[in-house]
């Protein structure tokens, strides 16, 4: 029995342009944890095309950080690191005067 190993990471990470796509630009994406005080940020280089619109290469980095590293983004748009995305939003505090 032979054993497999899995690609490495940045194979995950790397992304496929098609063939009629030759104008392309490397593109360096960072997204930051919104939560406060988490310094957490992931970046990655992309090679894309250079029609893609600018939400649309972050739509792309969003997914893989989703799909491969754990990351989440609630309902009003915050980026949530792995650490911070499994634990709930403290509750807002009501103040009545």
């Amino acid at each position: 029995m032979t054993a497999t190993t899995a690609p490495p990471l940045e194979d995950a990470f790397r992304v496929r342009v098609p063939a009629p796509f030759t104008e392309s630009v490397k593109t360096r994406l960072v997204v930051r944890c919104d939560r406060h005080g988490c310094a957490r940020e992931s970046a990655a280089f992309y090679v894309l095309p250079r029609s893609m619109s600018l939400a649309d290469r972050y739509a792309l980095h969003r997914d893989r950080l989703a799909r491969f590293r754990g990351w989440t983004r609630n309902d009003l748009g915050d980026d949530m690191c792995p650490v911070h995305g499994q634990t709930p939003a403290p509750a807002p505090v009501e103040v009545t005067l």
